[in-house]
């Protein structure tokens, strides 16, 4: 394992090999050798929806012994095209989307977001969904990072977006009626967390996300 501490002080000797990056936390991602070979990939199912919801089967070995393989399943969605979720900012508030989920069988408080179209930057699938689905215009947009939902289990970009809005402007009508809008400060956004009101990781990664790049500034 590496010693992130290490790392973070600039000790090549331990975390950035001779040929790796230059930059220590990179080297944390990028300077390990992999610890599985993959030896073949095949779709083993296709939905029929439009997300193309995919499972992908690997066939892997550990290094130095090719002849003992195992699978490993993983999925993911519209080829892997990147999606974008949306921290649009008005006047200091954020703007939360409440919908209800199948996968969890309630309801969940979440920062709007969108699958990409192909061809399509994440930044501006941000802005399409806060449009889409709250009825409001961007004014500006910043990428902040990208981020993968599940890395054991699922083969996805995730863009998060700051997106900012006019103050003028207002959550307008959705184009269905199963989303409620709110626009929270981020304390009473810190308070929901707390009680337990938000359980949609990538809302609560966005969010940290947001927030350390705000104390940047």
């Amino acid at each position: 394992m590496v010693d992130a501490n290490n790392a973070m002080a600039g000790d090549s000797a331990n975390a950035v090999p001779a040929n790796g990056p230059a930059n220590p936390v990179s080297a944390i991602r990028s300077g390990l050798e992999p610890q599985l070979l993959v030896h073949e990939e095949k779709e083993v199912f296709r939905g029929g929806d439009d997300a193309s919801f995919t499972v992908i089967e690997a066939t892997v070995s550990a290094p130095g012994n090719d002849e003992e393989t195992y699978p490993i399943l993983f999925a993911q969605v519209r080829g892997g095209q990147p999606s974008a979720v949306c921290v649009a900012v008005r006047d200091g508030k954020l703007l939360l989307a409440q919908h209800w989920r199948i996968a969890t069988n309630s309801f969940e408080w979440e920062f709007p977001r969108a699958m990409g179209e192909a061809g399509e930057i994440a930044s501006a699938t941000a802005e399409r969904e806060l449009l889409d689905e709250a009825g409001v215009h961007a004014t500006g947009r910043r990428l902040l990072q990208m981020i993968h939902a599940d890395t054991c289990k699922l083969r996805d970009s995730v863009a998060v977006v700051e997106v900012t809005v006019d103050p003028a402007e207002d959550a307008g009508i959705p184009r269905t009626t199963e989303s409620t809008f709110a626009w929270l400060r981020p304390e009473e956004i810190d308070q929901m967390i707390a009680d337990g009101g938000i359980m949609d990781g990538i809302t609560l990664a966005s969010y940290m996300i947001w927030k350390a790049h705000r104390a940047e500034a």
